[in-house]
């Protein structure tokens, strides 16, 4: 018995955002299109955005992900 392929994530945008870089990947569930977002710098790297609806939503999720970590007690973000 075949097992199934494996669902890799495809990178789609990657860009740097004050110090850090966010990586945009894209994949599938089912028939959705769905979007995640790795955020990476100088000491390592995480899963910013589990899952987002769209591209634009991720990069704005993204961006707020390390805005957050650079200021931790600064404006407070609604999602």
């Amino acid at each position: 018995m075949m097992s199934p392929e494996p669902d890799f994530p495809h990178k789609v945008l990657s860009f740097p955002y004050r110090s850090w870089t966010l990586e945009i990947t894209q994949g599938q569930v089912g028939d959705q299109i769905i979007f995640s977002v790795w955020a990476s710098h100088k000491l390592g790297s995480a899963i910013a955005v589990p899952r987002a609806d769209s591209r634009e939503q991720a990069i704005r999720w993204g961006k707020r992900y390390v805005d957050k970590r650079l200021d931790p007690g600064g404006a407070r973000y609604q999602f």
